[in-house]
């Protein structure tokens, strides 16, 4: 792959015209600098862990994240049980999965009109903020809260005698909303923090392999075969609350990112280290 990291396409630039004219030293602002020991621990262990604990859209984003993701995981358990009560064998009962994969791959289309928008800002000459690229976002938390009801509203206890086909399409829809939430708000802290995404990335990953790997034990204590709709529906509707984060995101995520000073500094950062049209 190509190097697309502005500080690093700048030092390479910098060290080019070192070597081109001798006896000239150019200074630049680097967002990479790793002197000794002591950095290196800062930048991969401290920054990443105060963020994790100080920035409120990184906390945001790795609670939603991170507990859209596990559902796929707690999945591992709710949905074989299902579509074994439905009739289906052992084996068959893990096919129905297949349909997330469908849901992802719908998930292109939104993304299309996305770039379409941007595209048309780029050439108004206007400013793109972070809020302008998280349209997945909004479609992506009514798909999981949908797909979530349909699933558990079609399924034992709710409906004994169903066809299994008519849960598979609720799957469509969380796989869809599954994608889109990861994928959108991962791009989101990207443009937000700009030249330390990976610090933000580090807190996201973190939250999203802890709350992913308690899942499956979650789903094994709740889905214990005693055909509760209770857990079903309560996964549901705490999909159905993530709805309105997205809108809040419209509104008010210029505002929060305006109040945190470290993103501000990344933006300020990641400004210095701009090659422009060179």
């Amino acid at each position: 792959m190509r190097e697309s990291r502005p500080s690093q396409l700048l030092r390479k630039k910098i060290n080019r015209l070192e070597s081109e004219y001798p006896g000239v030293q150019l200074k630049f602002h680097s967002a990479d600098p790793f002197p000794d020991l002591e950095s290196f621990i800062y930048t991969v262990v401290i920054r990443p862990s105060r963020m994790m604990v100080t920035e409120p859209i990184l906390i945001i984003v790795s609670i939603l994240s991170g507990i859209s993701w596990g559902i796929i995981y707690l999945f591992s358990e709710s949905i074989t049980r299902a579509y074994i009560t439905l009739g289906l064998s052992r084996t068959s009962a893990t096919f129905p999965l297949l349909a997330l994969v469908i849901g992802i791959i719908i998930g292109v289309f939104p993304h299309i009109w996305d770039v379409r928008k941007i595209r048309d800002k780029k050439r108004q000459h206007m400013q793109i903020q972070p809020e302008d690229t998280i349209m997945g976002f909004a479609f992506g938390t009514p798909a999981l809260a949908v797909g979530l009801w349909w699933f558990y509203g079609t399924t034992p206890p709710v409906l004994w005698d169903g066809h299994w086909a008519i849960p598979t399409g609720g799957l469509v829809l969380v796989g869809l909303g599954v994608n889109e939430i990861a994928y959108t708000l991962s791009g989101y802290l990207t443009d937000t923090y700009t030249v330390y995404s990976a610090s933000a990335f580090a807190g996201l990953a973190f939250v999203r392999a802890l709350v992913s790997g308690a899942m499956p034990l979650i789903g094994y204590v709740l889905f214990d075969g005693k055909q509760s709709m209770v857990p079903g529906f309560v996964i549901a509707g705490i999909a159905t609350a993530f709805c309105v984060v997205p809108f809040l995101f419209f509104r008010y995520g210029r505002r929060l990112r305006e109040r945190s000073e470290f993103a501000k500094y990344s933006l300020e950062v990641h400004m210095r280290t701009q090659l422009g049209e060179a």
